[in-house]
């Protein structure tokens, strides 16, 4: 992948924070922010130096590599635990709201799957890919050499998306009309669900509904009914739809069970199917 490299102002040297024991809260950096540094938009990956700003156009959004913490092993050590680095990001929006992230890398553990390593601040999931340089033992390096490579992604607006729904009870007794589902896709915290019912002549609700509850495997799973009700709509012609629901809320019943964060998988079943084996299945990265 194409990489933006962002070098253009002087660096200054500055003293490594531990963000673990630090209070002092980071100034809003538009006090001092360098905007002479731009890219149009988030579609490449970005490489940030220490203390440089970038401004993101598309997003009109500010970003600062303010501080870091360093503990992986270093290069001719052998150690107990392979440590992690840590980056410190400010972000400004142009609303002038201030929040900071801090995305992890830990060497032998993939972001992809150790999602808790990520960053997820304002509307954007940030994935720390690479801090250089290494820490080596024969050759320390000064702050001001490091580099944070970048990977910053909005999160799909849920906005006018249903929320998923909970009951004790049994989701697949509870069915009312027909519908088929075709299939679906999520990004980010947004699932779409493809379908086909009968009508055309009135409006339909949908409901996608389950047990609070997750089958223990790896990733973990847990089993959503998608609900129909047809209000009233005598019509015969076959409808395709796509239905927009907001799914954090599986998300938060995971935190909530295991006190963590980690990939989830959902089944997504038509509560009318005869053959229950016959679904479509998403995996939820929160």
């Amino acid at each position: 992948m194409k990489v933006k490299s962002l070098f253009a102002a002087p660096l200054t040297a500055a003293l490594v924070l531990n963000l673990a024991c630090s209070d002092e809260t980071a100034d809003p950096i538009g006090q001092n922010t360098l905007r002479d540094i731009t890219v149009p938009d988030l579609s490449e990956n970005i490489l940030l130096a220490y203390e440089q700003t970038v401004f993101v156009e598309s997003e009109d959004l500010s970003i600062t590599f303010r501080e870091f913490s360093e503990s992986r092993c270093p290069k001719g050590a052998v150690c107990i635990w392979e440590g992690e680095g840590i980056v410190e990001l400010v972000i400004e929006n142009g609303e002038g709201d201030v929040a900071s992230a801090l995305p992890v890398i830990r060497p032998g553990r993939d972001s992809e799957r150790y999602t808790w390593l990520k960053a997820y601040v304002m509307d954007y999931r940030i994935t720390l890919l690479e801090l250089e340089p290494y820490p080596d033992l024969d050759d320390p390096s000064d702050p001001e050499e490091y580099t944070a490579l970048l990977d910053i992604e909005k999160i799909p607006d849920p906005s006018g998306c249903d929320h998923v729904m909970f009951t004790q009870g049994d989701p697949s007794a509870m069915c009312r009309d027909e519908l088929t589902i075709r299939g679906g896709a999520i990004d980010g915290i947004v699932l779409e669900i493809y379908v086909n019912y009968g009508g055309g002549c009135g409006d339909h609700e949908f409901m996608l509904l389950g047990r609070p509850n997750f089958m223990e495997s790896y990733p973990v799973q847990i089993d959503l009914y998608v609900h129909h009700r047809n209000i009233d709509d005598y019509c015969d012609a076959i409808v395709s739809d796509t239905l927009c629901l907001d799914v954090r809320r599986v998300a938060e019943l995971y935190e909530g069970i295991y006190q963590s964060c980690d990939d989830i998988l959902i089944n997504v079943l038509d509560c009318n199917l005869n053959d229950p084996e016959e679904k479509f299945q998403v995996l939820l990265r929160p």
